[in-house]
């Protein structure tokens, strides 16, 4: 296994994804990626752009396991932030 990251190196990962995890949400959902057993399954309901996405696969990455993340999403938007598409900046979060 590689070496876990810190919050701090997270947050350079994930610090400019728009979403409303704390630092210890963050390195919470990374480190529960990192210890998924082998193969394992991430199913998450409710993605918005991607951040909790990221940092669990960042977790599955750096443990080098071949674990999987189903996200599901509207991706459209919530009364809060109006009728908005996220999906574009989800993928682009994703590939960055």
């Amino acid at each position: 296994m590689d070496k876990k990251k810190t919050i701090e190196q997270l947050n350079e990962i994930v610090g400019d994804i728009e979403g409303y995890l704390s630092d210890q949400e963050v390195f919470f959902l990374y480190e529960k990626a990192f210890e998924l057993k082998l193969n394992g399954t991430i199913v998450e309901i409710g993605s918005y752009c991607g951040k909790s996405t990221v940092c669990m696969a960042q977790g599955i990455k750096d443990s080098n396991n071949e674990a999987k993340i189903y996200s599901i999403d509207t991706f459209g938007g919530s009364s809060e932030h109006g009728e908005i598409s996220t999906f574009e900046r989800f993928q682009d979060n994703l590939k960055n």
